[in-house]
């Protein structure tokens, strides 16, 4: 990736901001206007229109304002999240979450359901996970893995889904699964949170389409992977947290042994 200056790293962000909002192109004039910038409305398309030289942003229209590309967002996600630990905002989340799983003690794949439909609910996009139906390890039983998903509305909710032929080809490709499932389970180490975008995916049908994503653990084995898929202009700030303390929660449940 390029090395951005100051002031065109924060337009970047300004860009990607708004257009995760509003879904719409970002103009040279908006930015300066949001941010009451003192650059002139000229200086700030001068960057942008550098910022789309190095491969960060691109023209929707010959005449229209900008939009990030896969590189942009990838930049976002890498170097303009700041990752906080909120104590108030965990508990609350683990409270909630045992609230809505209390009733099915003992039963796993209710428990897993019912999970992802909240994950689902509090990030609106689609939630899936995937789960060993064994103690060993996903990776050496891929035979064996559970595929469960919710949220599906959401994904047509979004104006970059409106095209029927766009969204058919994520719900094939969450309904035929395998490739998906088994990539699922194998990526990434740990708890650190892996972020998917764009034409990062192998499969053609996701290519407008963020996948954020991380493992779970039963007594320190790893035992399924839990994701949130969106448009790529999806709110990382909230899912990226969001995803990590639902598998620390499930880390949690399923050490209890309570769980089966």
């Amino acid at each position: 990736m390029n090395q951005l200056t100051p002031r065109q790293a924060f337009i970047l962000q300004s860009v990607i901001e708004s257009h995760i909002q509003s879904s719409q192109p970002v103009s040279s004039k908006w930015v300066k206007e949001a941010h009451r910038l003192s650059s002139s409305t000229a200086t700030v398309r001068n960057e942008m229109g550098a910022l789309e030289d190095m491969g960060y942003l691109r023209h929707v229209h010959t005449s229209s304002g900008r939009v990030p590309t896969d590189t942009g967002y990838r930049y976002y996600v890498n170097y303009q999240i700041e990752e906080s630990s909120n104590q108030d905002q965990d508990e609350w989340f683990y409270d909630l979450m045992r609230s809505k799983t209390e009733e099915f003690s003992g039963r796993l794949e209710n428990v897993l359901e019912q999970t992802i439909h909240w994950l689902a609910s509090l990030t609106e996009e689609i939630s899936l996970v995937v789960q060993s139906d064994s103690d060993f390890e996903l990776s050496e039983q891929p035979q064996r893995l559970k595929w469960l998903f919710q949220g599906i509305t959401y994904l047509l909710e979004k104006p970059e889904f409106q095209d029927i032929r766009k969204a058919r080809g994520i719900f094939q490709t969450l309904e035929e699964k395998e490739r998906l499932k088994e990539r699922l389970s194998k990526a990434g180490d740990e708890h650190s949170v892996q972020v998917t975008i764009g034409r990062e995916h192998e499969e053609e049908s996701l290519h407008e389409c963020s996948l954020v994503s991380t493992h779970f653990y039963k007594q320190g084995r790893r035992s399924g992977t839990i994701a949130v898929l969106g448009p790529k202009r999806m709110q990382y700030q909230k899912a990226i947290p969001l995803v990590k303390r639902t598998a620390l929660f499930l880390d949690t449940l399923l050490g209890s042994g309570e769980w089966q």
